[in-house]
């Protein structure tokens, strides 16, 4: 009774997320990492943009560089002076830095190995390194309303179907914007300081009654607020809910240990309905969900679609 067609991305629910292509297992939003999350059987990819000191847009979720080698700075006895993606023009990183496996320390960046599968990634050269991919795609907070206008052509210039939601945690208005200039033809998230008001429309029932079609509810996976109840109604409303097992604000990570989440804390989700789980580890997540789904298989008989 659980699964269904996600609205959004017209998959066989419950879609698997990686998150920064599966940052507990890999270097996280790099060629390497976004190939494992490919290989593990991943949905669609949930990726961060960050903009470089000149604007550049990277694939980053950042905005801090601590997991980053950055060449030139490897013999620094001190701590770097600049520290966020934000400090660097793009061709200061460009073929110049190497993210680091997951758990790597500050002091041992310059073992990093200077590998082209771990560059930071411009978000055009994503887009034509992964041409089938699925995407849910979030502008982090230093967009502006004017960087606007070169987003949606990159947008435009790379499969622009394949890009289902464009998200912004904290920016309504920016979403507004983006709608606006787009004429729609994206699905947005809700930012995260909606959920409290959504959490409390949907105790009183009447969550059901807007129209969010086109909208994704992007949620902590603490029950409190993300109830069976809840979710029911975003679907009734024509919305999709997706689950983060990451660390969000205010909230601990649920896969932050290895071989975290375990089945029953996995099970527990999926049984209230979700259409998506977002991870940093995809390859774990997967064989869980592959469970769950073989228990609760679909009444067409149809199986999740995932990209080539």
């Amino acid at each position: 009774m659980y699964r269904r067609i996600d609205p959004i991305f017209e998959m066989v629910t419950p879609l698997l997320f990686a998150h920064r292509g599966g940052a507990k297992e890999v270097p996280e939003s790099t060629v390497r990492g976004f190939h494992h999350a490919k290989r593990v059987g991943t949905d669609v990819f949930e990726i961060d943009i960050q903009l470089t000191r000149d604007e550049q847009m990277v694939v980053w979720h950042g905005p801090s560089l601590d997991n980053v080698r950055l060449a030139g700075e490897e013999n620094r006895k001190t701590t770097r002076s600049r520290t966020d993606i934000g400090d660097y023009d793009w061709s200061e990183l460009r073929d110049k830095a190497w993210v680091a496996d997951p758990g790597t320390g500050k002091d041992l960046l310059n073992d990093v190995p200077k590998e082209s599968d771990r560059h930071l990634l411009l978000f055009e050269e994503f887009l034509r390194l992964f041409p089938t991919a699925t995407l849910n795609v979030e502008m982090k907070e230093c967009f502006r309303p004017h960087h606007l206008k070169e987003f949606i052509s990159v947008l435009n210039r790379n499969n622009p179907e394949r890009v289902k939601v464009v998200a912004s945690n904290r920016n309504e208005s920016l979403l507004r914007e983006f709608r606006t200039q787009t004429g729609g033809r994206f699905a947005t998230n809700l930012p995260f300081r909606s959920l409290l008001g959504c959490r409390l429309i949907a105790g009183i029932g009447l969550l059901r009654f807007l129209n969010l079609n086109q909208r994704g509810l992007e949620l902590p996976h603490q029950r409190i607020l993300s109830p069976k109840s809840m979710i029911e109604q975003v679907r009734a409303a024509g919305g999709g809910t997706y689950v983060f097992l990451t660390r969000i604000p205010f909230f601990k990570s649920l896969d932050a240990e290895p071989n975290h989440p375990d089945r029953q804390s996995l099970f527990a989700i999926l049984d209230r309905g979700v259409d998506g789980i977002m991870t940093d580890r995809p390859a774990h997540v997967r064989e869980l969900m592959d469970r769950w789904i073989a228990l609760h298989p679909f009444s067409t008989g149809a199986e999740p679609s995932r990209f080539s």
